[in-house]
């Protein structure tokens, strides 16, 4: 004997309930892994892609700034008296200023991300990530 009660049938008889039981039960099952399926996806889709773009730019800017990071400084140029010294100071301002550039670039590339990217942002704030910080320093 079925009742129908809004919004699904009701077994009473105790034979049969085992059966319409697991037969709602298994539609209830599948649609419920599809719908976690197609959040997690969609969560991994939205956050994860920036995120991980983020932790790609970081490590660029690291590598860069270890890369840079034995340029000399040039000494004044008033205080260079021979040609050698000149040849030095050439050298060492053409380096000094491709360090500036790139540093720029990584920079700009990171504010961009912190302006374009704000979910990501507040997802890797809490962790002591603050890409518009970064990019201003």
């Amino acid at each position: 004997m079925l009742i129908w009660l809004e919004p699904f049938a009701v077994c009473l008889d105790r034979r049969q309930q085992s059966r319409c039981g697991q037969r709602m039960q298994s539609y209830v099952i599948l649609i419920s892994v599809a719908t976690t399926g197609a959040f997690g996806w969609f969560a991994l889709e939205l956050m994860g892609r920036p995120i991980r773009n983020f932790f790609d730019l970081r490590r660029s800017v690291r590598h860069q700034m270890l890369f840079i990071a034995n340029v000399a400084t040039p000494q004044p140029r008033e205080t260079c008296v021979t040609s050698e010294q000149i040849r030095q100071y050439d050298t060492d301002l053409k380096n000094a200023r491709e360090a500036q550039r790139i540093l720029r670039d990584l920079a700009s590339q990171m504010l961009a991300f912190a302006e374009s990217e704000r979910a990501a942002c507040i997802a890797i704030r809490p962790f002591g990530f603050d890409p518009r910080r970064l990019a201003a320093a």
